[in-house]
């Protein structure tokens, strides 16, 4: 049983060294990149609400625009984003999420930062 247990162990340690050291040579990257897309599709299973997501992005298309229509350029005053919450909350959205890091105060003033606070 301690042999067996031993050999284990060993097996074990060994498969995980050479899998480190794969890794750290970047020899498993080819694999991985080629794997991605069908590992996804095959292992993910889409939740019952998955299509009630909406995803709205901020582009390089959509700071053209807002360069161009609206003279605005990035990083665009936070009271922009209230009608786009609006336009969400009008949709029926229960949440939403930015993934934009605001780590500086508003250049365009305290203010515009409180409604952005306020209108989320």
């Amino acid at each position: 049983m301690v042999r067996k247990s031993f050999y284990g162990f060993f097996i074990g340690l060994s498969a995980g060294i050479v899998a480190l050291i794969l890794w750290h040579t970047g020899a498993l990257n080819r694999f991985e990149a080629k794997t991605w897309d069908w590992r996804v599709q095959s292992l993910s299973k889409p939740s019952e609400f998955t299509d009630n997501i909406r995803l709205i992005f901020i582009d390089q298309a959509s700071l053209d625009w807002v360069k161009n229509e609206m003279a605005y350029v990035w990083p665009w005053p936070r009271s922009l984003y209230q009608p786009i919450l609006d336009y969400c909350r009008r949709q029926g959205a229960k949440v939403v999420a930015f993934d934009l890091l605001f780590t500086e105060p508003s250049s365009y003033r305290v203010e515009d930062d409180q409604a952005f606070a306020a209108a989320i």
